[in-house]
């Protein structure tokens, strides 16, 4: 079997799953798109072939499931995206988040600390269902910015998101703690 990892090397994510360049993904297509190439490219298939074809089938492999597993993430798409047109999501600048968006940030650590001090998790599920819309509203902001090509002002959306999806994190190991208590 000739497996070419030329074939998917060198695009972008969006171009390996047919996919146009967007903050919005089809998901269906992205998900079929993925199963193809699995299939064509899985290190099953040349399990009797070369170490080279093995080799190749498995960065192949590492390299479709790095695409999916970053365009199905909406926060890891939009750094994806970001990097695509020069801008390093990484790069945090403290002073490009407004002071309101922080005070938030800490009040809502504090409403998270007493709800996980009462064991509520009625009050975590409505927590967590407002921070979601906070998420969501985020999101549609960060697409704006992107769809107008203003990917500076994209930027500090980016770290706000973060800021907001670990907050989701500390929520959703809250509530395992109090449903395992």
């Amino acid at each position: 079997m000739n497996m070419n990892i030329g074939d998917i090397g060198g695009k972008t994510y969006f171009e390996l799953f047919s996919l146009p360049e967007s903050f919005q993904v089809d998901e269906g297509t992205l998900d079929r798109e993925y199963r193809a190439l699995q299939s064509r490219y899985h290190p099953d298939r040349v399990s009797a072939g070369s170490d080279r074809e093995r080799r190749l089938a498995v960065q192949a492999s590492g390299l479709i499931n790095e695409a999916y597993e970053t365009l199905r993430s909406p926060l890891s798409r939009a750094a994806y995206l970001l990097r695509l047109h020069g801008v390093d999501p990484d790069t945090f600048e403290q002073n490009a988040l407004d002071t309101e968006f922080l005070f938030a940030q800490m009040q809502q650590r504090e409403e998270l600390e007493s709800i996980a001090e009462r064991a509520s998790i009625e009050d975590l599920e409505a927590f967590k269902e407002e921070v979601e819309r906070d998420i969501d509203a985020r999101l549609a902001e960060f697409r704006q910015c992107y769809e107008a090509g203003r990917f500076d002002a994209a930027r500090p959306v980016f770290n706000k998101l973060q800021f907001l999806y670990k907050l989701c994190s500390e929520i959703d190991r809250i509530e395992e703690r109090i449903l395992d208590y």
